[in-house]
């Protein structure tokens, strides 16, 4: 998430293999320019692959965007508030506890 309102994915060229899953994995360096104030927020997939609405669909990393900015605007500092808030808010739209793990964290300046 960056200084801009409006939450963002970082670019996928920044991306690797996930984390434990191959040994000797290698991610490619990346330097983004994050601006004077930011929030950067790093989660596991458990967070988008819960459901969502009537055809139970994916949160997914869209719907995660509209839940992002939804609470940084109830909380704009970040902090432990805004992290609560999304899990809650995930937690309702699945209807219950999610079934994968979940872990966020929350870098901001």
């Amino acid at each position: 998430v960056l200084a801009d309102p409006a939450p963002r994915l970082l670019p996928e060229h920044a991306a690797g293999p996930a984390l434990g899953l191959l040994p000797n994995a290698e991610w490619p360096a990346a330097h983004i320019n994050l601006g004077h104030q930011w929030h950067l927020l790093m989660y596991t997939d458990g967070l988008i692959e819960g459901r969502t609405g009537d055809g139970r669909d994916r949160l997914g990393q869209e719907g995660m965007l509209h839940l992002v900015a939804d609470s940084l605007h109830a909380h704009p500092a970040g902090g432990q508030s805004f992290v609560d808030d999304l899990l809650h808010e995930v937690r309702r739209l699945n209807a219950g506890e999610l079934t994968d793990d979940v872990a966020m964290l929350l870098l901001s300046r």
